[in-house]
Protein backbone atom coordinates (compact mmCIF):
# COMPACT_ATOMS: atom_id res chain seq x y z
CA UNK A 1 0.00 0.00 0.00
CA UNK A 2 1.91 3.25 -0.79
CA UNK A 3 0.46 7.24 -1.26
CA UNK A 4 1.66 9.69 -3.42
CA UNK A 5 3.70 12.45 -1.29
CA UNK A 6 1.67 14.66 -0.06
CA UNK A 7 1.79 18.69 -1.46
CA UNK A 8 2.64 21.24 1.18
CA UNK A 9 -0.90 22.29 1.96
CA UNK A 10 -1.99 18.25 2.71
CA UNK A 11 1.13 17.96 5.01
CA UNK A 12 -0.32 21.35 6.79
CA UNK A 13 -3.59 19.28 6.69
CA UNK A 14 -2.12 15.89 7.76
CA UNK A 15 -0.33 18.27 10.67
CA UNK A 16 -4.16 19.64 11.92
CA UNK A 17 -5.48 16.18 11.81
CA UNK A 18 -2.83 14.55 13.73
CA UNK A 19 -3.27 17.08 16.90
CA UNK A 20 -7.07 16.81 16.40
CA UNK A 21 -7.16 12.99 16.49
CA UNK A 22 -4.48 13.24 19.62
CA UNK A 23 -6.96 15.56 21.24
CA UNK A 24 -9.73 13.81 20.24
CA UNK A 25 -8.31 10.08 21.53
CA UNK A 26 -7.81 11.50 24.90
CA UNK A 27 -11.19 12.65 25.32
CA UNK A 28 -12.10 8.98 24.74
CA UNK A 29 -14.65 9.44 21.41
CA UNK A 30 -15.62 5.86 20.95
CA UNK A 31 -17.03 3.36 23.47
CA UNK A 32 -14.76 0.46 21.29
CA UNK A 33 -15.44 -3.22 21.83
CA UNK A 34 -13.44 -5.05 20.23
CA UNK A 35 -14.35 -8.82 19.88
CA UNK A 36 -11.39 -10.90 18.47
CA UNK A 37 -13.22 -14.34 17.22
CA UNK A 38 -9.99 -16.12 16.84
CA UNK A 39 -10.85 -19.20 16.22
CA UNK A 40 -8.62 -22.01 17.69
CA UNK A 41 -6.94 -24.19 14.99
CA UNK A 42 -6.61 -28.05 15.01
CA UNK A 43 -3.61 -29.53 15.62
CA UNK A 44 -2.09 -30.83 12.36
CA UNK A 45 0.09 -33.99 12.82
CA UNK A 46 3.46 -34.89 11.42
CA UNK A 47 6.44 -32.61 10.04
CA UNK A 48 6.32 -28.94 10.23
CA UNK A 49 5.14 -26.86 7.25
CA UNK A 50 6.84 -24.76 5.44
CA UNK A 51 4.77 -21.93 4.75
CA UNK A 52 3.90 -20.60 1.20
CA UNK A 53 5.45 -17.50 -0.18
CA UNK A 54 3.93 -14.72 2.05
CA UNK A 55 3.41 -11.82 0.08
CA UNK A 56 5.39 -8.91 0.47
CA UNK A 57 3.85 -6.33 2.72
CA UNK A 58 5.11 -3.12 2.71
CA UNK A 59 4.27 -1.41 5.92
CA UNK A 60 0.96 0.31 5.51
CA UNK A 61 1.18 3.99 5.45
CA UNK A 62 -1.54 5.48 7.48
CA UNK A 63 -2.86 8.65 6.00
CA UNK A 64 -5.46 10.70 7.07
CA UNK A 65 -7.85 11.78 4.54
CA UNK A 66 -9.29 14.94 4.21
CA UNK A 67 -12.84 14.78 6.46
CA UNK A 68 -14.02 16.15 9.26
CA UNK A 69 -11.58 16.33 11.89
CA UNK A 70 -13.77 18.08 15.19
CA UNK A 71 -15.98 16.19 16.93
CA UNK A 72 -19.70 16.47 15.30
CA UNK A 73 -21.72 17.38 18.72
CA UNK A 74 -24.57 15.33 19.79
CA UNK A 75 -27.45 16.13 18.97
CA UNK A 76 -30.66 15.41 21.56
CA UNK A 77 -31.97 12.20 20.36
CA UNK A 78 -35.48 12.75 19.09
CA UNK A 79 -36.22 8.82 18.48
CA UNK A 80 -35.64 5.57 19.01
CA UNK A 81 -33.58 3.42 17.75
CA UNK A 82 -35.86 1.49 16.23
CA UNK A 83 -37.80 4.08 14.68
CA UNK A 84 -34.98 5.60 12.83
CA UNK A 85 -33.38 2.06 11.69
CA UNK A 86 -37.07 1.34 10.33
CA UNK A 87 -36.91 4.19 8.22
CA UNK A 88 -33.42 3.37 7.48
CA UNK A 89 -33.74 -0.17 6.26
CA UNK A 90 -37.26 -0.10 4.65
CA UNK A 91 -38.51 -2.99 3.31
CA UNK A 92 -35.81 -4.92 4.88
CA UNK A 93 -36.69 -3.83 8.46
CA UNK A 94 -38.31 -7.02 9.61
CA UNK A 95 -35.62 -8.97 9.23
CA UNK A 96 -33.07 -7.11 10.03
CA UNK A 97 -35.13 -6.16 13.18
CA UNK A 98 -35.35 -9.68 14.24
CA UNK A 99 -31.71 -10.50 13.54
CA UNK A 100 -30.87 -7.39 15.76
CA UNK A 101 -32.78 -7.93 18.79
CA UNK A 102 -31.95 -12.19 18.79
CA UNK A 103 -28.25 -10.70 18.81
CA UNK A 104 -30.01 -9.06 22.88
CA UNK A 105 -29.36 -5.08 21.52
CA UNK A 106 -31.86 -2.94 22.64
CA UNK A 107 -33.45 -1.36 19.85
CA UNK A 108 -35.89 0.89 22.13
CA UNK A 109 -33.31 2.97 23.55
CA UNK A 110 -32.78 7.20 22.62
CA UNK A 111 -31.01 7.31 19.20
CA UNK A 112 -29.27 10.48 17.94
CA UNK A 113 -27.79 9.99 13.76
CA UNK A 114 -24.26 11.53 12.36
CA UNK A 115 -23.76 11.29 8.74
CA UNK A 116 -20.75 8.75 8.10
CA UNK A 117 -18.70 11.00 6.47
CA UNK A 118 -18.83 13.52 9.74
CA UNK A 119 -17.23 10.17 11.84
CA UNK A 120 -15.70 8.01 9.46
CA UNK A 121 -12.24 9.72 10.75
CA UNK A 122 -12.79 8.43 14.25
CA UNK A 123 -13.23 5.05 12.93
CA UNK A 124 -10.06 5.14 10.71
CA UNK A 125 -7.74 5.94 13.77
CA UNK A 126 -8.93 2.74 15.23
CA UNK A 127 -8.46 0.23 12.80
CA UNK A 128 -4.77 -0.43 13.51
CA UNK A 129 -3.74 -2.95 16.69
CA UNK A 130 -3.32 -1.34 19.35
CA UNK A 131 -1.31 -2.98 22.09
CA UNK A 132 -4.15 -5.08 24.27
CA UNK A 133 -5.36 -6.26 20.28
CA UNK A 134 -1.84 -7.46 19.08
CA UNK A 135 -1.46 -9.20 22.60
CA UNK A 136 -4.21 -10.65 22.66
CA UNK A 137 -3.49 -12.25 19.23
CA UNK A 138 -0.06 -13.28 19.77
CA UNK A 139 -1.08 -14.58 23.00
CA UNK A 140 -3.63 -17.03 20.55
CA UNK A 141 -1.25 -18.05 19.01
CA UNK A 142 1.60 -18.94 21.78
CA UNK A 143 -1.17 -20.68 24.19
CA UNK A 144 1.03 -20.28 26.41
CA UNK A 145 0.95 -18.39 29.89
CA UNK A 146 2.96 -15.41 30.63
CA UNK A 147 3.77 -16.95 34.03
CA UNK A 148 4.11 -20.86 34.12
CA UNK A 149 2.87 -22.32 37.16
CA UNK A 150 1.92 -26.20 38.38
CA UNK A 151 -1.83 -25.45 37.88
CA UNK A 152 -1.91 -24.42 34.61
CA UNK A 153 0.89 -27.37 33.38
CA UNK A 154 -1.77 -29.74 35.10
CA UNK A 155 -4.55 -28.41 33.64
CA UNK A 156 -3.58 -27.94 30.00
CA UNK A 157 -1.35 -31.19 29.60
CA UNK A 158 -2.98 -34.05 31.03
CA UNK A 159 -1.30 -37.58 30.33
CA UNK A 160 -3.54 -39.87 31.75
CA UNK A 161 -2.24 -40.24 35.45
CA UNK A 162 -0.79 -38.51 38.51
CA UNK A 163 1.69 -35.60 37.71
CA UNK A 164 4.72 -35.36 40.14
CA UNK A 165 5.55 -31.89 39.15
CA UNK A 166 6.64 -28.90 41.20
CA UNK A 167 7.45 -25.33 41.62
CA UNK A 168 11.41 -26.07 41.48
CA UNK A 169 10.37 -28.13 38.12
CA UNK A 170 9.35 -25.37 35.85
CA UNK A 171 12.55 -23.66 34.77
CA UNK A 172 13.87 -26.93 33.74
CA UNK A 173 9.91 -27.25 31.94
CA UNK A 174 10.84 -24.08 30.41
CA UNK A 175 14.11 -24.31 28.82
CA UNK A 176 12.84 -27.83 27.55
CA UNK A 177 10.65 -26.04 25.76
CA UNK A 178 12.47 -22.63 24.76
CA UNK A 179 13.67 -23.43 21.14
CA UNK A 180 10.38 -24.46 20.25
CA UNK A 181 8.79 -21.75 21.98
CA UNK A 182 11.33 -18.99 20.49
CA UNK A 183 10.32 -20.37 17.03
CA UNK A 184 6.83 -19.82 17.62
CA UNK A 185 6.66 -16.47 19.19
CA UNK A 186 8.28 -15.25 16.10
CA UNK A 187 5.49 -16.74 13.87
CA UNK A 188 3.21 -15.33 16.22
CA UNK A 189 4.79 -11.75 15.96
CA UNK A 190 4.33 -12.61 12.34
CA UNK A 191 1.10 -13.10 12.28
CA UNK A 192 -0.13 -10.07 13.91
CA UNK A 193 2.09 -8.20 11.56
CA UNK A 194 -0.04 -9.27 8.95
CA UNK A 195 -3.57 -9.36 10.82
CA UNK A 196 -2.92 -5.76 11.44
CA UNK A 197 -1.94 -4.94 7.71
CA UNK A 198 -4.80 -6.76 6.95
CA UNK A 199 -7.35 -5.02 8.94
CA UNK A 200 -6.06 -1.42 7.53
CA UNK A 201 -5.54 -2.64 3.72
CA UNK A 202 -9.77 -3.95 4.18
CA UNK A 203 -10.63 -0.15 5.41
CA UNK A 204 -8.92 1.74 2.83
CA UNK A 205 -10.58 -0.52 0.52
CA UNK A 206 -13.75 -0.44 1.71
CA UNK A 207 -14.11 -4.20 2.64
CA UNK A 208 -16.25 -3.91 6.20
CA UNK A 209 -19.51 -3.78 7.30
CA UNK A 210 -20.80 -0.66 8.65
CA UNK A 211 -24.23 0.23 9.72
CA UNK A 212 -26.12 2.91 12.20
CA UNK A 213 -26.71 1.57 15.76
CA UNK A 214 -25.42 -1.69 15.91
CA UNK A 215 -23.56 -4.50 13.20
CA UNK A 216 -25.11 -6.83 15.69
CA UNK A 217 -27.08 -10.01 13.92
CA UNK A 218 -26.20 -8.43 9.94
CA UNK A 219 -24.03 -10.96 9.22
CA UNK A 220 -23.07 -14.72 9.67
CA UNK A 221 -19.13 -14.45 8.41
CA UNK A 222 -16.78 -16.31 10.35
CA UNK A 223 -13.36 -15.55 10.15
CA UNK A 224 -9.87 -16.49 11.29
CA UNK A 225 -9.69 -12.73 13.13
CA UNK A 226 -12.55 -10.42 13.54
CA UNK A 227 -13.09 -7.04 15.67
CA UNK A 228 -16.02 -4.72 16.15
CA UNK A 229 -15.84 -0.83 16.77
CA UNK A 230 -18.82 0.80 17.88
CA UNK A 231 -19.54 4.79 18.18
CA UNK A 232 -21.11 8.47 16.91
CA UNK A 233 -24.42 6.77 16.20
CA UNK A 234 -21.86 4.18 13.86
CA UNK A 235 -20.44 0.56 14.29
CA UNK A 236 -18.02 -1.47 12.22
CA UNK A 237 -17.12 -4.78 12.05
CA UNK A 238 -14.34 -6.00 10.44
CA UNK A 239 -13.84 -9.84 9.57
CA UNK A 240 -10.76 -11.57 7.95
CA UNK A 241 -11.51 -14.83 6.23
CA UNK A 242 -9.38 -17.98 5.66
CA UNK A 243 -10.34 -18.14 2.10
CA UNK A 244 -8.95 -14.44 1.35
CA UNK A 245 -5.81 -15.17 3.10
CA UNK A 246 -4.17 -18.57 1.83
CA UNK A 247 -0.50 -17.03 3.82
CA UNK A 248 -3.02 -16.84 6.78
CA UNK A 249 -3.88 -20.32 6.52
CA UNK A 250 -0.53 -21.68 6.36
CA UNK A 251 1.09 -19.68 9.48
CA UNK A 252 -1.91 -21.34 11.26
CA UNK A 253 -0.81 -24.97 10.28
CA UNK A 254 2.62 -23.78 11.22
CA UNK A 255 1.61 -22.94 14.26
CA UNK A 256 -0.33 -25.51 15.02
CA UNK A 257 2.31 -28.29 14.35
CA UNK A 258 5.00 -26.56 16.74
CA UNK A 259 2.50 -26.46 19.39
CA UNK A 260 1.60 -30.00 18.47
CA UNK A 261 5.63 -30.58 19.01
CA UNK A 262 5.64 -28.71 22.42
CA UNK A 263 3.22 -30.83 23.64
CA UNK A 264 4.92 -33.55 22.99
CA UNK A 265 8.17 -32.05 25.03
CA UNK A 266 6.10 -31.40 27.59
CA UNK A 267 4.47 -34.94 27.57
CA UNK A 268 7.86 -36.68 27.79
CA UNK A 269 8.73 -33.89 30.63
CA UNK A 270 5.90 -35.08 32.99
CA UNK A 271 5.73 -39.05 32.20
CA UNK A 272 9.76 -39.00 33.16
CA UNK A 273 8.61 -37.75 36.74
CA UNK A 274 5.26 -39.70 37.07
CA UNK A 275 5.16 -42.51 39.57
CA UNK A 276 5.64 -45.85 37.90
Amino acid sequence: MSARAPRPRRILLGLSLLVAGLLVGLAGWVRRSPSANLVQPAVVAGSRLTPRAAPELAEAVWVATERHAQEPEEAPATQSARGFLADYYGERWAQVEAAIEASGENLDQPYSFHPWEDVALEFERVIPLDEPRRAAVVASQMQWPQELTVSWVAENYPIGRAIVLSEPDLPELEAAVAATNEELAQLADEWARRIDFYLQERWQSGRYLKAPFTTMGLSQEKGFYSCSHGGYSWALTVTLMREDYPDMVDLEQQAAVLRDERARLVGAFLRARAPR
